[in-house]
């Protein structure tokens, strides 16, 4: 199974002194020992405080294992060039859950 996702956020905050935060979104799923094992990131927005992100592409293999009901956790950070990306904000979720909030149109 493959699945197109479409994801953006809107209002989020800004860390920056000079200019707008510059979000990207981390994709992970649970693990079997507690972990989240990274599964996909998207492109940097930059300067942008509503981004909407290319869509997602992905396998439900690579997204979940296979498995809809495992845990994602999606996390937006601001893209810092020395690799200490700030977190703007955090949702946990599963892909049945994602399906769900596409269907009611509040996605």
């Amino acid at each position: 199974e493959v699945l197109t996702i479409q994801l953006a956020a809107s209002g989020l905050r800004n860390v920056e002194t000079f200019s707008r935060s510059d979000p990207f979104l981390e994709m992970s799923r649970g693990g079997e020992n507690g972990t989240w094992v990274p599964v996909y990131r998207t492109e940097v927005v930059d300067n942008n405080l509503n981004p909407v992100w290319k869509p997602i592409v992905i396998s439900g293999v690579q997204l979940n294992n296979g498995d809809a009901y495992r845990p994602l956790r999606l996390q937006i950070k601001d893209y810092e060039n020395n690799g200490k990306h700030r977190l703007l904000g955090e949702l946990e979720t599963s892909a049945v859950k994602l399906r769900e909030l596409a269907g009611s149109g509040s996605g």
